[in-house]
C-alpha cells in the first residue's frame, strides 16, 4: 500500500511480469499495480516453448498501447443523482478524485451513481467525467466527456435501454471489491439476488400476465442469468479448491481493471 501510494504521488505506474515456480503472494504484490493503474502478468512454471509467444505478445502490447500518465479523474452530476462509489485500479486520497499514475486503453473504471432526489422527464440527467492527464509527449491535457441521459417513469422503457455488457462489467468489479470485506459465499448470494430482483421487477411491472412457472426475460437482458452464472463460477469469485491463492489474486486483479 505504502509503495503504491508513493508511486502515485510521483506519477509512476507499475506493471508486474511474474515468472513464479512457487507461492509469491500475488495478493500483496498486485496492490502496487492496482493503486497505480498498472497490470499484472503471470507465467507460472514458465517454459519458453509454451509461454514464450504469449510473453512477447503481452510485452509488445503493454509498451505499444495508448497510455496517459499522472491522471486525476472526477465525476460530476446534475441535481437529483450523485456519484457514491468507484471501482477499478486507482488510488483515492479523498471521496471525489480518482488518481491514476497511468491510464491505458485496455482499462475501464466503474462509477456507481445513486438517484436520491426528484427527477423530471423534461430535465433528464447529466454526467460529466473530467480527466486531467499528461500525454506521452509531455503535454498536460484535459479530456472531458459529457453524457446526457433521458429519464422515464415507464419501467418498460428503462429495460429497453439497458446495456447488458456494462451491467455485467459493473457487477463484476463491484463483486471483486466486496470480496475484500465479505466471504465469497455472500458475494455469490448477492449476485444471484441482484439478478433475480432485476428479472422479477421486469416480470411484475412490464410483462403481460402468464403462468407462475414461466421465465420471462427483457429482450436486451436475455443473457443476464447466463452471465451472472458465469460470474459466480469464475475463478476470481468462486476460486475452487484446485485454485491457489496466487491464481485467485491474479484473476481478481484482472477483473478489477478489465
Amino acid at each position: 500500500n505504502d509503495l503504491g501510494q508513493e508511486c502515485v504521488g510521483v506519477g509512476c505506474s507499475v506493471d508486474l511480469f511474474l515468472f513464479n515456480n512457487a507461492y509469491i503472494d500475488v495478493a500483496t504484490l498486485s496492490q502496487v499495480c492496482r493503486l497505480t493503474g498498472g497490470q499484472v502478468y503471470k507465467y507460472t512454471y514458465f517454459q519458453s516453448d509454451l509461454d514464450g509467444a504469449r510473453f512477447i505478445s503481452d510485452l509488445t502490447h503493454n509498451v505499444s498501447r495508448n497510455v496517459v500518465f499522472d491522471s486525476i479523474m472526477r465525476v460530476r452530476t446534475s441535481t437529483g443523482v450523485r456519484p457514491t462509489d468507484f471501482f477499478g485500479s486507482f488510488y483515492m486520497a479523498n471521496t471525489t478524485d480518482m488518481e491514476l499514475a497511468a491510464l491505458n486503453s485496455d482499462m475501464s473504471l466503474a462509477c456507481e451513481i445513486k438517484h436520491d432526489d426528484k427527477l423530471t422527464e423534461e430535465d433528464g440527467v447529466y454526467i460529466q467525467a473530467a480527466l486531467l492527464y499528461t500525454s506521452v509527449s509531455g503535454q498536460r491535457r484535459l479530456r472531458i466527456s459529457n453524457l446526457s441521459l433521458n429519464t422515464c417513469y415507464n419501467m418498460g422503457e428503462l429495460y429497453r435501454n439497458c446495456d447488458l455488457d456494462t451491467i455485467v462489467n459493473f457487477l463484476a468489479k463491484q463483486s471483486i471489491s466486496k470480496l475484500m470485506e465479505t466471504s465469497p459465499k455472500q458475494v455469490k448470494e448477492t449476485l444471484m439476488s441482484q439478478c433475480a430482483t432485476i428479472l422479477a421487477c421486469y416480470r411484475k411491472n412490464c410483462a403481460s400476465p402468464s403462468s407462475a412457472g414461466q421465465l420471462i426475460l427483457p429482450e436486451c437482458m436475455k443473457l443476464l442469468p447466463l452471465y451472472t452464472n458465469c460470474l459466480i463460477k469464475s475463478d476470481a469469485i468462486a476460486g475452487g479448491s484446485d485454485l491457489g491463492c496466487d491464481d485467485r489474486a491474479y484473476h481478481m486483479s484482472c477483473v478489477s481493471s478489465m
